[in-house]
């Protein structure tokens, strides 16, 4: 997983990256885990960023328009934020505040999508 990117929880309870088949954001990764790391293939403890209610968050959106304040969107495959609606079996995990420009948008994640977990092991 990309540092600084959201990450989501697999039915094992483990960090993965975040998709447009994630129904929830477990939290922002704060470190790097890629597979030449030594602890790649274990079930390490990660520091993970809880989003709150209110917390912010700039991320690549997969189009350059398409978006207002208040939209709800899902993840798209690639980890950034998808312009349309949601198709069928993704959940918008995400609320668009503001639209910048350079294919960037601010957004919160939806309160009520939130996971809390105390330590999230990396997969």
């Amino acid at each position: 997983m990309v540092a600084a990117t959201f990450g989501s929880l697999d039915s094992a309870g483990r960090l993965q990256p975040a998709t447009s088949a994630s129904t929830s954001i477990a939290g922002v990764i704060q470190r790097e885990v890629a597979s030449t790391n030594s602890d790649y293939a274990d079930t390490s403890t990660v520091l993970l960023d809880v989003p709150r209610e209110g917390d912010e968050f700039i991320i690549d959106v997969s189009a350059a328009s398409g978006y207002v304040a208040g939209d709800e969107r899902p993840l798209s495959a690639a980890g950034e934020m998808k312009a349309g609606a949601a198709a069928i079996g993704e959940v918008p995990v995400l609320v668009v505040q503001k639209v910048l420009p350079g294919s960037k948008a601010v957004v919160t994640v939806k309160t009520s999508a939130l996971k809390i977990a105390a330590s999230v092991a990396a997969s």
